[in-house]
C-alpha cells in the first residue's frame, strides 16, 4: 500500500497484512509516515512563517538534538519487539497462536 508496510488483498479471503516480517520493520520507519521532516518544535509556523524568538533562542538546537536521540532509539527497535506477546501478535497476524 502507500508506504510499503502493508499488502491489501481484495475479494473473498482478502484483507490486509504486513508486507515485511515484523522483525524487519524498525519503529522509526513507522513514526513519521508522510512527514518528510518531522519536528518536535515547529518554529516555522510563526508570524510570516518565521519563529519570532529563533535568533535569541537555543530551543531549536535542543529540540533537534532530542529528536535525533529519540529516532536513534526508535530505529534500534523493531515492530516484533512491540508485538511479541502472542495475544497482541494475533491482531497483526491471524495465523499467530492466541
Amino acid at each position: 500500500m502507500r508506504y510499503g508496510f502493508l499488502i491489501a488483498q481484495h475479494g473473498l479471503g482478502g484483507g490486509v497484512q504486513l508486507a515485511r516480517k515484523p522483525e524487519e520493520i524498525y519503529l522509526g520507519e513507522l513514526l513519521y509516515l508522510g512527514e518528510m521532516k518531522p519536528k518536535i518544535v515547529d518554529c516555522e509556523d510563526g508570524i510570516g512563517g518565521a519563529c519570532r524568538i529563533a535568533q535569541a533562542s537555543r530551543l531549536q538546537g535542543f529540540s533537534a538534538q532530542a529528536q535525533r536521540a529519540f529516532l536513534e532509539v526508535m530505529n534500534s527497535h523493531t515492530l516484533d519487539e512491540v508485538i511479541s506477546k502472542p495475544k497482541l501478535a494475533s491482531l497483526f497476524d491471524p495465523s499467530a497462536s492466541k
